[in-house]
Parts: C-alpha cells; structure tokens; sequence
C-alpha cells in the first residue's frame, strides 16, 4: 500500500468505559507520548 495514512491512538477508562481516541499523521515517539499527554486531560 502507498500513500499516507492517518493513525489513531485510542484509549479507554476501565473503571469507566470512557473511551478517547486522537489523529496521529505518523507513529513517532514523540507525537504518540504528546498525544497520551492529551488523552489524559480528557478523561473525567
């Protein structure tokens, strides 16, 4: 396959089935640790 592709990173609360997921234009370290950063603020 050729072409770009978006990823998605997708992260669920256990406790609370709260389930939040963000766009990544690519699966480096540094976006994927940013992105976490971002998940984290959304949970209630």
């Amino acid at each position: 396959m050729a072409g770009r592709f978006i990823h998605s990173l997708v992260a669920t609360d256990i406790s609370s089935g709260w389930i939040e997921s963000i766009p990544l234009l690519a699966r480096e370290q540094s976006l994927v640790i940013e992105a976490l950063d971002q998940l984290a603020e959304r949970f209630p």
